[in-house]
């Protein structure tokens, strides 16, 4: 405990580890310990179920993981990228390590959505390292592969006479129970955590608060491994630039709860893994991201991230629509993709008097309705369920739900609702339409935040059209070129 307190003061462990050498034991000699104690989390005995286990990581990576997890000072892991570098996969691989070196493992993130993405990337790796170890192998020599268990809400999804005395029993079973924070707290899983977990693993750490943390952390230092991405979304803090009639500050400690656990711990020094290769889009789609958001990561693009593949058809298809549309502009450098920005002149923002929410109307109809052409010009090879659309703002989500309603947008039923950032964090799509409600009118808004512009324009794998004002902060560098993207 003195060590976990010691870690989350952020004072270093001179003191404790003074106090630790200056305890006697039975024997005459005395305690030395020099540094802090290190954790074998990947201390896997089969030496052939670690190999096909290290299977799930990329070449390039595998001996770099094996090093850091098999010796994390205090049992604490960091893991950072950028979108797309495949962090919940690689956090997944590491916590059935844990699980198969430690015991039950108690997983959680900072969303419900976050949540099941980590339960599902869990179950899915668990299911692909099991087969293939089991391949080939006698029935006896099989290997069984983790029961993972979602946490659901007591008393709100099902009656608890229907379920509880089943749920308990598989919950007994589970070697990796995942919960949000607040669900950890209640006797179900608190039990659980408090009698079984042996080890925390925790996605999206970089949205998750220092409180949520600790509630489920507890106190006693055991195994933990962090992963997130500190350039997105940060946690969410209430009231934080708010004032009182006297002009003092409601929440004074603010900019402190901004602090999320992963940014705390890599401030303290605490060695980091970090993800170099791009997984999820096409090849060019990053470049936005890494210029602006990502300058200082050297990174490259993986083998699934060419144009070629047919996961990234849909790309080419929007790539050819467009040009085929707009001859005169500019197309994507040979072998890549580029974002693709719609300029909506003269288009009118809202701002709602009391929330301050914008919406644009006239933006929405423009992106629908460059949605609805698209679809219709590849004979049925691009389903509307290809296709998200993001915005900043609350109230243009409902406009963009309202205007869909329409006839003449019947073809998108099978589209996904509209989402905000916040709702969208953690989830992803082949084609990104981002609308951005603002104008040089109503100015940039909610845009100049660097976290949310780097969500809402790192959610896609083959294919990002911003819609927008491109002169929302005004004019920079002189006209823009019609034929520039």
């Amino acid at each position: 405990m003195s060590l976990h307190r010691a870690l989350v003061l952020g004072s270093g462990f001179w003191s404790v580890l003074r106090a630790f050498k200056s305890l006697s034991v039975s024997s005459p000699a005395t305690v030395v310990l020099p540094c802090v104690p290190d954790v074998n989390l990947l201390d896997i005995q089969d030496a052939a179920f670690m190999d096909t286990l290290m299977m799930e990581i990329l070449p390039t990576d595998r001996e770099r993981f094996r090093q850091y997890f098999s010796k994390r000072a205090l049992g604490l892991g960091l893991m950072a990228a950028g979108p797309g570098f495949g962090k919940t996969t690689a956090l997944s691989v590491a916590t059935l390590g844990m699980a198969e070196t430690l015991g039950p493992i108690f997983a959680s993130a900072a969303t419900h959505v976050a949540v099941d993405n980590f339960a599902v990337r869990i179950d899915t790796v668990a299911s692909s390292v099991v087969n293939r170890y089991n391949k080939d192998k006698k029935e006896k020599d099989h290997v069984r592969r983790k029961l993972v268990v979602r946490g659901y809400d007591e008393e709100e999804m099902v009656d608890k006479n229907v379920i509880e005395g089943l749920f308990r029993r598989i919950l007994e079973a589970a070697d990796i129970v995942c919960t949000t924070p607040a669900q950890s707290c209640s006797k179900f899983y608190r039990d659980w955590k408090n009698t079984k977990a042996r080890g925390f693993a925790i996605d999206e750490a970089a949205n998750m608060t220092r409180p949520d943390l600790h509630f489920l952390w507890g106190n006693t230092m055991m195994p933990c491994i962090l992963a997130g991405d500190v350039r997105q979304l940060p946690p969410a803090v209430m009231a934080l630039d708010e004032k009182d009639s006297q002009g003092n500050a409601i929440n004074r400690l603010g900019r402190d709860a901004k602090i999320s656990p992963l940014e705390f711990f890599q401030g303290l020094g605490m060695p980091v893994y970090r993800l170099q290769t791009q997984l999820r889009m096409a090849k060019g789609l990053f470049d936005l991201s890494k210029r602006f958001v990502y300058p200082d990561v050297d990174c490259t693009y993986g083998p699934g991230c060419s144009i070629e593949l047919d996961a990234h058809r849909i790309g080419r298809d929007l790539e050819s629509f467009v040009l085929d549309k707009h001859p005169q502009l500019n197309a994507a450098p040979t072998d890549s993709l580029q974002p693709i920005f719609i300029h909506c002149e003269g288009s009118h923002c809202h701002v709602e008097p009391m929330t301050k929410s914008k919406s644009n109307r006239d933006q929405v109809v423009v992106a629908l309705d460059f949605i609805l052409d698209f679809i219709s010009s590849t004979a049925g090879r691009v389903e509307p369920s290809q296709i998200a659309i993001i915005t900043p703002y609350t109230a243009n989500m409902h406009v963009i739900e309202e205007v869909r309603k329409g006839m003449k947008y019947a073809t998108l039923a099978s589209m996904k609702p509209a989402k905000t950032v916040h709702s969208f964090q953690g989830q992803e799509s082949d084609i990104v339409v981002a609308i951005m409600a603002t104008t040089k009118e109503s100015g940039p808004g909610m845009t100049t935040d660097e976290h949310q512009l780097n969500v809402m324009l790192s959610r896609h794998r083959s294919g990002l059209i911003i819609v927008g004002d491109i002169y929302v902060t005004g004019r920079l560098g002189g006209e823009r070129n019609n034929g520039r993207r």
